[in-house]
């Protein structure tokens, strides 16, 4: 008996892998609480140097914890900023 492939079931199955990675992602990053300034810039989805100058000018608030050197931003502080955005606070 001959077998017939089916030319789409890789790219089917290619295009299920990547919505369940990409479905995986959003849960991780929804359940992310505190992020370093590359993730939290990605998070906002503006480059690093814009996500500085926001911070430098006091408008995304930094965390600082005891045993860290560098700061931290909490989700609450980015959700927070973005909110403020849309009302067109900032």
């Amino acid at each position: 008996m001959k077998q017939v492939f089916d030319p789409h079931f890789m790219e089917d199955f290619i295009s299920d892998i990547k919505r369940e990675m990409m479905d995986e992602l959003e849960v991780e990053i929804n359940q992310k609480r505190v992020f370093n300034q590359k993730q939290a810039a990605e998070y906002l989805n503006m480059t690093p140097p814009t996500f500085r100058n926001l911070v430098m000018d006091g408008l995304i608030k930094q965390t600082y914890f005891p045993q860290k050197v560098k700061p931290v931003y909490l989700k609450e502080d980015l959700d927070d900023f973005i909110d403020k955005s849309k009302e067109g606070v900032i």
